[in-house]
């Protein structure tokens, strides 16, 4: 139990560093030209009228996972802790945004 406190400690304390870092990184900001990558070219931009496609998909994905992550409570084949899970998937959320963070920084 005390291993899962420290962690969601350990989580908010790089989440808030982060989001320092974040807005110090917005304010020295200059515009410049848009960086173009492959992703550019193979799926181009949906605008403004397509917006609810990009939206409909991410909450499709989004609640598939969160109710997914809760069927041990119902299926009792597998022994998989939600906890656990949701543990995993915050502490890659906090090492996905030091990343972004970083890229985007060096990037200036």
């Amino acid at each position: 139990m005390m291993f899962i406190i420290l962690s969601f400690w350990y989580i908010f304390v790089f989440q808030y560093i982060h989001g320092l870092a974040a807005r110090g990184v917005h304010y020295f900001h200059r515009p410049g030209p848009i960086l173009q990558d492959t992703g550019f070219f193979l799926l181009p931009e949906l605008g403004q009228e397509r917006a609810y496609v990009s939206e409909t998909v991410f909450t499709f994905v989004f609640l598939s996972f969160f109710l997914w992550t809760f069927h041990p409570f119902i299926l009792k084949s597998k022994k998989i802790y939600t906890v656990l899970i949701w543990c995993r998937v915050l502490a890659f959320l906090v090492v996905s945004g030091n990343l972004y963070l970083r890229i985007y920084a060096v990037s200036q």
